[in-house]
């Protein structure tokens, strides 16, 4: 009996002794695994000493970690530099379209692309459409804003080369801020009147004026410019209108999708009717179907990158990374159309840029992630 009761007493000091070892290593590992995986977090290991992420990464413990988390932070720059991609890309699919096939006719060949998109979407989440007549009506001035937009950026396409086009179109920024004086009666600052000079002198540059510029181009080429400047800038004046259209979109509570939906089907309606009276319908080549798909595609994934990059970054970080927009158009054209631009077309790129970065980083009130989003 002594002899059980002393081998009993030793089992229990050695299943005293297993469990104070095994209990700290469980709670270790459950401490472990319970901390997040990011940069910079604590995590305890078996010998008690707590280091941080970015240790193991140095350690080469879990090197896939830092790798995965600076990509899931990084993903909206990421990305909004895929949209400003697919923008470019679309100006230079619609450069080409536009130099065989009317304007309004080129809009009606690319918009189906961003009727099916938004109308799959609608059908999946079952949303429905608004009933109210004061939304339908929100809804159709912000249909005839991007109409009248798309149609002066394609009759710009037609007198002018593509990179000083988008690049005028950053200029939008500038009446959006002159038309929410007007219309919502936010005082504009300092900073957004200096930045707006800027901006406009980058659009002197662009079009080159003789009387500024000497004979340097011809009489011909010089009304081209002038023209497409013009229809340019009415580009951006109607992007501007519809932002706050936007606007008022947004806080009558209209879906997204449901306004992308209504501006595609306005903009097809509208461009249909102007055709027919023009009677300026052909039947386009294979070539130029080709055209109108890649601008049509590129232009729905533009606006998807777009939704999705501002639901993981800031709208003003945003805005600042599309104007990539313009490096890349001037690249693209170099490159495919084999256009070399000129000097001053370089200076008004810079200064327009600038003057979006400027007015962006100093705007009073910061743009949200549907204002951004609808008037792309």
């Amino acid at each position: 009996m002594a002899e059980n009761e002393v081998v009993l007493e030793v089992g229990e000091q050695q299943l005293a002794q297993s469990r104070d070892e095994i209990e700290p290593k469980i709670h270790n590992t459950e401490t472990a695994s319970s901390k997040p995986l990011f940069r910079n977090s604590k995590i305890q290991i078996d010998d008690g000493h707590d280091v941080t992420n970015h240790e193991h990464v140095n350690n080469g413990i879990w090197p896939f970690v830092h790798r995965k988390c600076l990509f899931y932070l990084r993903r909206g720059l990421l990305l909004a530099i895929c949209s400003a991609l697919c923008f470019s890309i679309r100006a230079l699919f619609l450069k080409g379209l536009t130099k065989t096939v009317d304007p309004f006719q080129t809009i009606v060949m690319i918009m189906p692309f961003l009727i099916v998109g938004p109308l799959v979407y609608l059908i999946y989440k079952r949303i429905s459409l608004p009933r109210d007549y004061v939304l339908h009506l929100w809804l159709l001035l912000g249909g005839v804003s991007l109409s009248s937009y798309l149609t002066l950026y394609t009759l710009s396409l037609s007198k002018m080369d593509v990179a000083d086009v988008v690049t005028i179109e950053f200029t939008s920024l500038v009446f959006v801020g002159f038309l929410s004086w007007v219309i919502l009666k936010e005082t504009p600052s300092v900073f957004y009147v200096g930045f707006s000079v800027i901006s406009f002198l980058g659009v002197v540059f662009i079009s080159r004026p003789p009387f500024l510029f000497g004979s340097q181009i011809s009489n011909n080429d010089f009304r081209d410019l002038l023209i497409g400047s013009a229809f340019a800038l009415g580009a951006a004046f109607s992007v501007a209108l519809l932002y706050n259209v936007v606007r008022k979109q947004t806080k009558l509570g209209i879906h997204t999708a449901v306004s992308i939906f209504s501006n595609a089907v306005i903009v097809v309606i509208t461009n249909v009717v102007v055709c027919t009276v023009t009677k300026n319908w052909r039947r386009p080549s294979t070539l130029e179907c080709l055209y109108a798909a890649g601008a049509g595609l590129s232009y729905f994934f533009a606006k998807v990158a777009l939704y999705l990059a501002l639901k993981c970054e800031t709208a003003t970080f945003v805005n600042i990374t599309l104007t990539l927009e313009i490096l890349l158009t001037f690249l693209f054209q170099f490159a495919f159309l084999q256009i070399q631009p000129f000097w001053t077309s370089y200076v008004g790129a810079i200064l327009v840029i600038a003057a979006c970065i400027g007015m962006t980083l100093t705007a009073k009130r910061q743009i949200t992630e549907n204002d951004l989003d609808n008037t792309m």
